[in-house]
């Protein structure tokens, strides 16, 4: 099997994506990579980021693909939770102090950098196409936005707080101890008060 056969049949595991970091991390020439996009087998959607013909275009596993330190948060979470019925118009993701988030806004992203706390309550979730990405779980997204520095979306937030008082899912003990956490235990005692 050439180098070009193996990118396509590494490229369509991951539906159709694939990028230089893959390519390099199973031993392959980034050659043959350039090969298939002269070919146009591959086509360059972002820096270090191929797809296939056949690929479909997931903006939330391309945002996790080229910046493998961010976690979807905020109202991008709520969209992946299932707890809110809007598509994200700006992807938000979090990063750690000491992130460039130069690279990032101008990918359209909306970056918010923490000094503490960065990975606590990150999950896995599916994307509609089936993609595993990385974001806050519900409780922790839920902190977030009715944190003070965060301009959020009122319309939004409540909404996504009924949803979670009416889930089967939902663990109100970590939302409370998130709430410590973050210093926003007295917001967060408000909103489920009224719900609960």
């Amino acid at each position: 099997m050439t180098g070009a056969e193996k990118i396509i049949q590494l490229a369509n595991g991951f539906g159709g994506v694939i990028t230089t970091r893959q390519v390099s991390g199973a031993g392959i020439s980034k050659w043959s990579l350039f090969q298939l996009e002269k070919e146009k087998k591959l086509y360059k959607v972002g820096r270090g980021v191929y797809v296939t013909e056949d690929g479909w275009i997931d903006e939330f596993y391309l945002a996790q693909v080229r910046f493998p330190k961010g976690i979807f948060s905020h109202e991008t979470a709520l969209y992946l939770h299932g707890f809110s019925d809007r598509i994200p118009l700006t992807i938000n993701m979090t990063f750690p102090y000491g992130t460039n988030v130069t690279p990032i806004k101008e990918a359209g992203i909306r970056p918010y950098v923490v000094r503490r706390n960065y990975d606590v309550g990150t999950v896995t979730v599916q994307t509609q196409t089936g993609h595993k990405v990385r974001a806050y779980s519900m409780e922790r997204t839920l902190v977030d936005l009715v944190n003070p520095r965060y301009d959020g979306d009122i319309e939004q937030t409540v909404p996504a707080f009924q949803r979670f008082a009416r889930s089967k899912n939902k663990d109100v003990n970590a939302l409370m101890d998130y709430a410590k956490l973050f210093n926003a235990s007295d917001k967060i005692r408000s909103y489920m008060e009224v719900l609960l």
